[in-house]
């Protein structure tokens, strides 16, 4: 049987010393405790260094329109006065609106009732029908009312409701300073209710106050309801356009969707469950509809625009707050940044996420700052699709219910319009970097250094106080932080941010890129390549799109990829562009867009509004400390910013999971070392060669060169025309940069006094170790009832080998790599793929013997001679075996051995009990997996932990950015 535990020794690759399984050594509820250890550690990693702290005024001004003004007062009086005609108002508001979203969705309900019946011509069974609707009148009657009789009059029911309201709503003490129902509650779960209940107020109080004649607020027509995109229809006729700015009308009315904060009672769904972990806010502002007072069922991440975490006691769960937004960011495509609001004890801090950081306010406290608390609720609330951070490129962005969007383009459609602009090899703009930053802390220390000081003076204080607590031990409560400065020096701050920001007005949008004429493109709904799980990383997607023409046609299937690149590195189009000449092995950019940069947001944060950092506490335990922001401290110098990229490609490929011959995948080898060879000529590396990189065209009977492609040049890297040896200005980022099963050994080996450079040996090497791979892939999962024992033994090997391959550790992958390279007497290879093995082998010498030169350089702290290569060696090599007619290079896989359920008439029936047997074995195999999966967003639904590694500030990530 093949061995569930991927080998750690090159003795032993099953067992350990002892003989047992590392698994059956330890209960299974320790095994479950460290896997949660591990994750909690990991994401604290990823946050480390990360979280920014920032001055409150600030954060509100750069993000939330500014400091409160009328709107939070007259909200505030009205919480002060339960009996002002303010209060009352909004309070009658809620409940009307409430009421007529469930009579407009009981009277939707009755209609689709009657719509089924004539469909199916025949009426049900009376007793069936009338179970139906009383369970129907059920989900439509309002909560607050369900002890009434259904012959309660309207009156009855408002009062009820307006009661229920009343007692749960938070109102505002002068005398105490506090919101009575929200302090000294001992429960987390009691502080629901109230919260939610004070949230709704303020929502529809800013909804009231905000109300224009027509009696539609000016947010609510920033969320019309989406419409179908596709197929396009006439301009007259419901859901013309996808960009239309008015909502097709419904019973004579224009429909908008409602924002409403709800208590969330159950676990938010994924559009694409694949391997994605469960988690659940505490509270939410979500899409919805109507004002349906119940929460949507069923509710997915799509309609949540803000998640809220509440504690009963005062702390800082930024861990928590990190998984919603990264939750969001998983499931929301068409966003930039989410926003995410804790409620902790008295306090509450406001946070907003975007690919480089997360910055967040001081703790507040809304006892004491009401206000500010208020202002916070009401501009959530009142956020237009754009402010929340949604792309307007893409149709219906932000407006599409989790219940609209589903898998194979069977919900609303997606139609993204891109605008093609000049490629540039250099992502960042002339001034921006290390000098631009200089220059703003030259200003700072020259216009502001009375107000540096003051905040260093009260940082010292927090510090002496203990303001490092770690997380979850009470975090920081020094308030807002925020001392009142004078009016001479708060006047002149506000001048120069005034001027600042003029000139960073355009630091989200690309450097003068001239209008060019836009093009749309129909999305297909399955995504051909999904983001990972990581917070701050490149999120590529990729997705299959074809070109509306303008007859209204579709054009060819393309691909678009979208990614947050790392501006420090070459512009991945720039690579496209050198290499648009080379007619095989290569894909081709058709157009390529630039358009948003986390720069331009770190570039309205000058050093002065910083208040802290939060950083790991400790490389063994998963929580974070806070550290007050000094004068010389890094924490915006050292943030890794991106720019959000797309690329329209020409060709479709299909993934290596579709080979079907041996033969085929030396084509593979063949065509992708002809690729390699021609961009080596063009002075490119590579550096990412790796299984979701090189994908097999879909014309079966592409001419040789053709039969594969390369992708992905977001890792690569220009080389010296003569030397062949890395520019300076490409080497920004680490030296283990790609996908860590097929990183090249040497690598592995490197030490902190001296690390090699990349050369064209090491992407030879890796092509390689992508062979071996789906060698592994594909004969540890044949079997069939011909298969001698000797094969069962090498395609159980082959199994092991590949879940080392699937390892995150480097310290487990290097040995068994190296062990592959070498091609030992073990590595045997079972029926069909044998016939390839002397290939293999020999690909395996000429990259060993490389490896050893590389070694040595390595010992001498010297690079190995990069002017020659072995390419066109492969390629020969495989043009030898081309002209074989063995039998196995064509044999298709074995048909495999029949499910145990499919009994013949010749085998003895199987009794119930090792039916149960058999069912418990695979919930046993299935938790070892679950065990060995700490992260999710796993390509191919891959077992075996995955690190989330330590960015790399200054440049790229070894790990992070690990993509296919």
């Amino acid at each position: 049987m093949r061995s569930s535990n991927p080998p750690t020794s090159q003795t032993s690759r099953s067992l350990h010393a002892s003989g047992r399984s590392p698994h059956k050594s330890r209960s299974v509820s320790a095994q479950i405790s460290e896997r949660k250890e591990n994750v909690e550690l990991l994401l604290a990693r990823e946050l480390d260094g990360s979280v920014i702290e920032i001055d409150r005024d600030h954060f509100f001004k750069t993000f939330l329109a500014g400091k409160p003004g009328a709107l939070a007062r007259a909200c505030l009086n009205a919480l002060q006065d339960p009996n002002s005609i303010y209060f009352k108002n909004t309070v009658e508001s809620q409940i009307t609106a409430e009421l007529d979203a469930l009579t407009q969705e009981k009277e939707t309900e009755k209609e689709k009732e009657k719509e089924k019946e004539a469909e199916k011509g025949k009426k049900t069974e009376k007793k069936k029908k009338e179970e139906k609707e009383t369970k129907t009148e059920k989900e439509m009657k309002h909560p607050d009312a369900d002890g009434l009789g259904d012959d309660a009059t309207e009156d009855v029911i408002r009062n009820a409701i307006r009661n229920a309201i009343w007692s749960r709503l938070p109102t505002y003490d002068t005398h105490t300073e506090q919101f009575p129902l929200l302090a000294n509650v001992g429960r987390e779960d009691g502080l629901y209710k109230p919260l939610a209940s004070l949230l709704t107020f303020i929502n529809h109080f800013s909804r009231n106050y905000l109300e224009n004649e027509d009696g539609v607020d000016r947010i609510d027509k920033a969320w019309p309801k989406a419409v179908q995109t596709w197929p396009l229809v006439d301009a007259g006729s419901e859901g013309a356009s996808s960009t239309q700015s008015d909502p097709p009308s419904e019973n004579g009315s224009t429909r908008y969707l409602r924002r409403r904060f709800v208590e969330v009672r159950t676990i938010p769904r994924y559009t694409r469950p694949q391997d994605r972990d469960d988690f659940k806010p505490d509270l939410a502002l979500v899409l919805q509809r109507s004002e349906n007072p119940r929460p949507p069922n069923p509710l997915g991440w799509k309609d949540i625009k803000v998640a809220i975490e509440v504690k009963p006691r005062n702390q800082t769960p930024h861990r928590q707050t990190a998984r919603y937004a990264r939750c969001m960011k998983l499931e929301q495509f068409d966003r930039h940044f989410f926003f995410t609001l804790t409620i902790t004890g008295t306090e509450f801090r406001i946070a907003r996420w975007d690919s480089a950081a997360c910055y967040i306010t001081p703790s507040v406290d809304f006892h004491k700052d009401p206000l500010s608390f208020i202002h916070v609720v009401g501009q959530l609330a009142c956020m237009s699709p754009e402010q929340l951070g949604y792309d307007k490129t893409f149709s219906n962005a932000g407006r599409v219910l989790h219940s609209e969007s589903t898998i194979s383009n069977c919900g609303i459609r997606t139609i993204l319009t891109i605008t093609p602009c000049d490629v540039v090899e250099d992502l960042q703009k002339s001034e921006d970097g290390d000098e631009a930053e200089a220059k703003n802390e030259d200003e700072d220390k020259g216009q502001g250094e009375e107000e540096e000081d003051e905040d260093e003076a009260e940082e010292g204080e927090d510090e002496a106080e203990g303001d490092d607590e770690e997380e979850d031990e009470g975090g920081d409560r020094d308030g807002d932080g925020d001392e009142e400065k004078d009016e001479e020096g708060e006047e002149e701050e506000e001048e120069e941010e005034e001027e600042e920001e003029e000139e960073d007005d355009l630091s989200n949008t690309p450097p003068d890129n001239p209008i060019k004429k836009s093009f749309q493109y129909l999305l297909d709904d399955d995504l051909l390549c999904d983001a990972r799980d990581l917070l701050f990383c490149r999120s590529t997607r990729v997705w299959k799109a074809q070109l509306i023409t303008e007859s209204g046609q579709l054009s060819p299937p393309n691909v678009i990829k979208q990614n947050w690149h790392d501006e420090d590195r070459i512009n991945e189009a720039w690579f496209y562009e050198q290499t648009k000449d080379i007619t095989h092995g290569v894909a081709h950019m058709i157009a390529f867009q630039d358009l948003h940069r986390t720069r331009g947001t770190s570039s309205l944060i000058k050093s002065r509004h910083v208040r802290a950092t939060w950083t790991l506490a400790s490389k063994t335990k998963a929580s974070l400390r806070r550290e007050p922001y000094g004068r010389n401290a890094p924490a915006l110098k050292n943030l890794c910013h991106r720019v959000l990229v797309r690329f329209v490609l020409k060709e479709v490929g299909l993934p290596l999971s579709r080979i079907k011959t041996p033969r085929q995948l030396v084509h593979v080898i063949r065509d992708i070392a002809l690729a390699l060879e021609a961009l080596y000529d063009r002075d490119i590396l590579h550096r990412d060669i790796s299984e979701g990189n090189i994908l097999l065209s879909s014309d079966e009977n592409a001419a040789p060169g053709n039969r594969a492609f390369l992708t992905d040049f977001g890792l690569a890297m220009r080389i010296d025309r003569k030397t062949k040896r890395p520019l300076p200005s490409s080497v920004k980022h680490d030296y283990m940069t790609g996908t860590l099963p097929f990183i090249a050994v040497i690598f592995h080996m490197a030490t902190k006094s001296y690390t090699p450079l990349s050369v064209i040996h090491h992407d030879v090497e890796s092509l390689f170790l992508v062979g071996m791979y789906m060698v592994f892939k594909f004969a540890s999962c044949e079997k069939s009832e011909s298969m001698s024992a000797e094969d069962e033994e090498a395609r159980d090997r082959c199994g092991d080998y590949l879940d080392v391959l699937r390892s995150s550790q480097p310290r487990i992958l290097w040995p068994h790599k190296k062990s592959i390279l070498s091609f030992e007497e073990d590595v045997t290879l079972p029926g069909r793929w044998s016939s390839i093995r002397d290939f293999l082998s020999k690909v395996a010498f000429v990259c060993n013997a490389r490896f050893k030169v590389a070694l040595k350089s390595l010992t001498a702290k010297t690079d190995p001679d990069p002017l020659h290569h072995d390419l066109r060696i492969v390629v020969d090599m495989a043009d030898a075996l081309n002209g074989d007619l063995s039998v196995g290079l064509d044999a298709v896989a074995p048909i495999p051995l029949p499910p145990p359920s499919l009994q013949t008439a010749s085998q003895p029936p199987v009794h119930s009990e090792r039916a149960i047997s058999t069912s418990a074995s695979n919930k046993g195999k299935r938790r070892r997996e679950d065990e060995n999966a700490t992260y999710q967003g796993r390509p191919d639904n891959l077992s075996g932990t995955r690190e989330c590694s330590k960015r790399i500030r200054k440049g790229a990530s070894s790990e992070a950015d690990q993509e296919s």
